[in-house]
């Protein structure tokens, strides 16, 4: 599902419902030392402001009512890179020290930390259910730790 961002061509037959390219957020798995707003919140340093990315909207929205105090203020963003799977962002917390902050691909942002090989087996399931998983990682920018996991789903149908 991560693959799709480098499709060049799509075929499909498909019969049924059709979505209409909205996400929600349906839960968030926060890591040890981290709560559901707060990744949330980081997610959306990592998200676009604006624009037309599912995604993005759908992590916005959700981290809107959720909010976190204490959030790294964004100093440079990244948008997502369909080579990488990922977006990031370069933000100052609020020691004053600077983080990187990263959303995307499941495995993708996992490569990127010391997660438990646990962490990634759950999140392989719920991909082969059809949900949407995205991580999100904080940290120094050479050693970022796994914040959590977000689960999304279509939205509605058209």
């Amino acid at each position: 599902m991560d693959e799709a961002a480098s499709i060049e061509v799509l075929c499909a037959d498909k019969t049924g419902t059709l979505t209409a390219n909205e996400l929600k957020v349906t839960a968030v798995h926060p890591m040890p030392g981290f709560d559901e707003s707060h990744v949330l919140g980081i997610a959306a340093v990592a998200s676009s402001d604006g624009g037309q990315d599912p995604v993005d909207a759908a992590i916005r929205s959700a981290a809107s009512k959720a909010v976190a105090s204490d959030l790294p203020k964004l100093s440079k963003f990244v948008p997502f890179d369909p080579a990488t799977k990922m977006s990031e962002a370069t933000a100052v917390d609020s020691s004053g020290a600077t983080v990187r902050a990263v959303k995307g691909a499941f495995a993708a942002v996992v490569g990127l930390t010391q997660a438990s090989p646990d962490v990634s087996t759950t999140a392989n399931q719920l991909e082969t259910q059809g949900f949407r998983v995205m991580a999100v990682a904080v940290g120094p920018p050479a050693a970022v730790k796994l914040a959590g996991g977000i689960i999304m789903t279509p939205a509605g149908d058209i």
